[in-house]
């Protein structure tokens, strides 16, 4: 489970804390992934949440996306 008082902050992490971190820094890359996610999808409600995640998967399909690219597709759907 992620606590956003006891974990890091993602941005300030790198791809080598996943690779060979220690297991906080895979809790903090994925369970908080997981958790912004869900806290998204309450408040953009799922009509809106939905086809914009589609959207940005068929954008960055095989490609390494950032939080930018998502925040992009995000603004653009909504």
């Amino acid at each position: 489970f992620w606590d956003p008082r006891r974990d890091g902050v993602v941005g300030a992490m790198s791809v080598l804390d996943n690779a060979v971190g220690d297991d906080s820094a895979r809790d903090i890359i994925y369970a908080k992934g997981g958790w912004v996610a869900m806290m998204l999808r309450r408040k953009l409600g799922d009509a809106v949440f939905f086809p914009a995640m589609r959207a940005f998967i068929d954008a960055h399909r095989y490609q390494a996306a950032t939080a930018f690219d998502l925040e992009t597709a995000l603004n653009e759907s909504t």
